[in-house]
């Protein structure tokens, strides 16, 4: 296996999905991160 633990990849084909998984991942916490930061200030709460 190599060094990184968690996958072994293979192929260029496999590591474009795993970074793309990796990318989805960090998008949604940012974008949840956003959302609970959104509706902390009372101002902008429900505001898209």
């Amino acid at each position: 296996m190599s060094d990184n633990d968690d996958i072994e990849v293979e192929s260029d084909a496999d590591k474009r999905a795993h970074h793309n998984a990796l990318e989805r991942k960090r998008r949604d916490h940012i974008k949840d991160s956003f959302h609970s930061l959104r509706d902390s200030v009372p101002s902008l709460q429900g505001e898209k």
